[in-house]
């Protein structure tokens, strides 16, 4: 079905995981959206049981987490890939984590997710968008009402 001028335009999120690969110890830029872009995932409870369950990931060695931060209607995830499990598989693990605390509130992720695997030859500049706080405290933090809150890694 086309697009008309008053329909919303046609998401084809499917397409996201077309070429997509797993290499066990790359690095991954990752966004994850709740389905309806609802502005949730810093309530609580919601926003404590993504820690929990990225900190579980992290412990499994599933991946290295090096920064998570919590938006209001997505996350961002930068971490370097385990060995044990695919990037597909290491997301549906995250989902299954955080279903039961999200589902009862009326909310869920979007079917599939965003990433980009940073190759060792990326100049540093494709994180400068990234700022972080010199201390990942798990506090709200303060930017122009953006972003949200930071999880805290360790």
């Amino acid at each position: 079905m086309a697009n008309s001028p008053t329909s919303l335009p046609i998401r084809r999120t499917n397409d996201l995981s077309i070429g997509r690969r797993s290499t066990p110890g790359a690095a991954y830029f990752i966004t994850l959206c709740e389905s309806h872009r609802r502005a949730s995932l810093i309530r609580e409870p919601i926003a404590d049981e993504i820690k929990r369950s990225l900190d579980a990931l992290h412990a499994s060695g599933d991946i290295e987490l090096i920064a998570a931060v919590v938006m209001l209607d997505h996350i961002h995830l930068l971490g370097v890939l385990g060995h044990r499990l695919s990037l597909g598989r290491l997301m549906g693990r995250f989902k299954a984590r955080t279903h039961n605390v999200l589902r009862p509130l009326g909310f869920e992720w979007q079917e599939n997710f965003y990433e980009h695997h940073l190759r060792a030859d990326d100049d540093s500049r494709t994180l400068r968008p990234l700022h972080l706080p010199a201390s990942l405290s798990g506090k709200p933090v303060p930017s122009h009402g953006a972003m949200a809150a930071l999880v805290a890694l360790g």
